[in-house]
This record gives structure tokens, sequence and C-alpha cells, in this order.
């Protein structure tokens, strides 16, 4: 971002006037900075500036929606930016270290630590930029609506002893960049990253791999409405998963993993809500490829809490051009459990096509395999068998269905040529597929 020059010096080695025109003039405070601050003003911080109180400490008087206030750290000695966490100076507290509402500030190259609980619960938005957030127990955060965002580029975040992230309300959190850390007695609370968060997640290329144990997890979203989303991050390779299905307990979480890793490899994708979960499988495929030599398929599984017909785990397959009208689309899949094959009717899975109108070029078609419900209630129609049996999957189990989903356009008179969506639904509860992502078109 383009910065202003700075309008107001906070150091708190400052003798001068304490009128924030210049380093030997500053402001004592950051607080101070703040008060004293215009909307769209930027505050040079010096890098190697302190502030220790004694219990708790609350930052307010931001900017405003269109003209935030920009705290920027500083080294006094030529006015280049310098990290406070290089410079060797921090802001903290003994207690709890709150940033309130309204507050619209940028914080760039800062360092905060709460000898508590560090707390962004704010109406408005606040950034970081390659800064240091550090506490001694949680990392609260949250705002009192959906629409304020906590915004987090190129920062860490380092636990001291025990804590977690901890979602406390709305708002949105967005970490990009950075790293969890941890002192050296630091661990996670109840072994979870982010804690029972209520705020939508989008957190991108953040490393984890510093938390540890074979029963922890990314997420708790129990009774919460959170929708995650997690890209190109390091996971531990001894966390026991993203999620814990059982403590996904309501319909509202979402979560969609992509291209995140550990020691033991990349995993292109997990999703997972209330009806299941979905991932890519190595061991177990068909012919589709990801990277011109691995082959997988996605491994769909369902939970108790799935219901034929009306509430399936349903997953965007691909997208795929079809430049003719008229054609067949063929999903091929697998069922097992490793002893039993599982029986499927044209309830229990199924596809959903979405295609251009031929008027409109619009996606506002869908077509779907899924018989209508009917008086006589669920589907007892077998999914249809597929000519691909024994010996055609690698990995295949023992006691395995082979079954196909057959899209038919032949008789779809409002069809394009153009991109179609394809989305597989799997509603028979507690049952896992394999579905081939390489779809035939014919």
């Amino acid at each position: 971002m383009g910065l202003a020059a700075p309008s107001i010096y906070v150091w708190n080695g400052a003798t001068g006037a304490a009128d924030g025109s210049s380093w030997t003039d500053a402001i004592t405070t950051l607080q101070g900075g703040l008060t004293a601050a215009g909307a769209g003003a930027t505050i040079a911080i010096a890098s190697d500036h302190t502030e220790d109180y004694a219990s708790s400490i609350i930052l307010s008087n931001g900017g405003t929606a269109k003209q935030y206030k920009t705290i920027v750290s500083l080294n006094r000695a030529d006015n280049t930016f310098q990290s406070m966490s290089d410079g060797g100076g921090v802001v903290s507290a003994t207690g709890n270290f709150i940033i309130t509402p309204v507050i619209y500030i940028n914080y760039i190259g800062v360092n905060l630590w709460a000898g508590d609980d560090l707390n962004l619960n704010l109406s408005g938005t606040v950034r970081f930029y390659n800064s240091l957030l550090q506490c001694e127990d949680n990392f609260r955060f949250g705002s009192s609506t959906s629409d304020d965002f906590i915004e987090l580029y190129d920062t860490s975040i380092k636990i001291h002893t025990v804590g977690v992230l901890y979602g406390q309300s709305n708002g949105r959190f967005k970490w990009h960049g950075g790293s969890l850390l941890f002192g050296a007695s630091g661990s996670l609370l109840n072994n979870l990253v982010f804690s029972r968060t209520q705020s939508a997640l989008d957190v991108q290329d953040v490393d984890f791999s510093a938390a540890s144990g074979a029963s922890n997890y990314l997420l708790d979203v129990q009774n919460r409405s959170t929708d995650c989303r997690f890209a190109r991050c390091k996971l531990p390779g001894t966390f026991g998963g993203i999620v814990d299905p059982a403590n996904i307990d309501t319909a509202g979480p979402k979560i969609y993993t992509e291209s995140c890793s550990d020691v033991n490899g990349i995993y292109k994708f997990y999703h997972a809500d209330l009806y299941g979960f979905a991932r890519d499988e190595t061991g177990i495929h068909l012919d589709a490829t990801y990277d011109g030599t691995n082959q997988y398929s996605v491994n769909i599984t369902s939970s108790a809490s799935a219901r034929e017909w009306s509430d399936p785990f349903r997953f965007k397959l691909t997208d795929i051009f079809i430049s003719t009208t008229g054609a067949t689309l063929t999903v091929e899949l697998i069922t097992t459990d490793g002893t039993t094959a599982e029986t499927l009717h044209i309830d229990d899975f199924w596809i959903e096509v979405h295609y251009p109108d031929s008027t409109v070029k619009s996606f506002g078609r869908v077509l779907s395999t899924r018989e209508a419900l009917n008086a006589g209630g669920l589907s007892t129609t077998a999914l249809t068998a597929s000519a691909k049996g024994a010996g055609d999957w690698a990995g295949e189990l023992a006691s395995t269905n082979y079954y196909k989903c057959v899209a038919d356009f032949t008789t779809v008179a409002d069809e394009a040529a153009g991109v179609y969506t394809v989305y597989v639904c799997l509603a028979k509860p507690s049952t896992t597929v394999y579905v081939c992502p390489k779809i035939t078109v014919t």
C-alpha cells in the first residue's frame, strides 16, 4: 500500500514537546498517538518503542471505513521500515490486550504481547501486516456484525503458555501468510487450533506445523455456522485431521481445504459438513490423474445425519467444456466398506449437472439423475451397474459394487455448448463411495 508521510510520531524515549511532530517531540504511547491522529493519518511508531502495562490495555480511536488510520513501524535512524520485532520494540500488558470498536486501523510491523488473552472484538475492520501478535493464553477474535473483518497478512501468532485461536462472535477472519508459533512452554488448549469459531475463516499460506499431537484437530465448529476455507497451508504430520466429524453437529459449518500438506504429502482437497466429507484418495482409483502421474479418486463418506433423497453430502466434482449438445455424461464409482458391498439406489447417489441455457447462456438449468419423490416414498430402483468391474479399479477392497451414473442430454431441448458443472450427491447415511473424477462424454 502507498503510505503518506507520518503526521504523528510515537516513541517512548522522546523528551521533547510530546506533540507528535518528530521523534524528539514524539507522543510516548500508542494510544496517545491514535487519539491525536485524524482519520486517514499515518502514525509512525519507533521500531524500538516499548510500552509495558501492569494490567490490561485497550486500544481504541480508529479511523473510518473509508479513511483508516495506519500505524507503521520505522527505524528512527533513517525512517525506513523495520518491524518492531526486528527492532526490539513491543507494546505489552500483563493482563488482556483489547482492541475495541469502532476501529479501522492498519498495523504494519507491530509487536503486540498480551499477558493473558489478546482480544480483537470490534465493529469495523483491523488489519495487521508483517506483524507479531503474542499472547500467554487465547487469541480471541470476532466482531459485532457479520460485515466486519479481522485481517492478518504475513503475520504470525505466538502462544506462550497454553491457548487457542478462539472465534467468539460474528465477523470474518482472514489470515494470509504467517505462522502459528509457540513459546518454550506453549501448547494448544483442548488440542485445537481454531476453537468454536463462529466467524467465517479464510486462511491461506499459513504454517501450522509447530502444532502437534495425534489427537489434535485444526478446527472445532460445534454449534457454529462457520464457513471455513484453508488453502496452501502446512499442517502438522501427527495431527488427527482437519476436523473431528463428531464435532460437526449442525448443518451450518462448511469446511473447504485445498492443497494443504504435512510431512507425508499434499492433500488436494478435504471438504466437510454435517452430512459427510470428501477427500482425495490415491490408494483406490480408476484412471483419473491430477498431475500427470498420480491416479486418484474422490473418497466421499456420508455421516449418520445424511438422509436418502433429501439431505445428501454434495460435492463439486468438476467443470467440463462440452462442445456439442445431446451428449451423455457418465460418472463411475464403487462402494465398499472393506467387508460389505454397499447397495445404492437412485435416491442414494445421483449427479446434478448445471448446464448453459441455449437462449441466455447462463447456468440456470440443472439436469439431475435423482428420481422425483413420489407418493410411494423413496425409490427402490437400483443405481445402474457399471461395465467396469473387478480388476478395473486399483486398490479394490473386498465385496465391491461397481456403479455408474449417467446424465443423458439427448432429449434436452434447452442446452447449449459450454462449461458444464457436475456435482455428485451421496444421501445414504454412513456410506463410503469412491468416485472417479474423470467424466466420460459420449
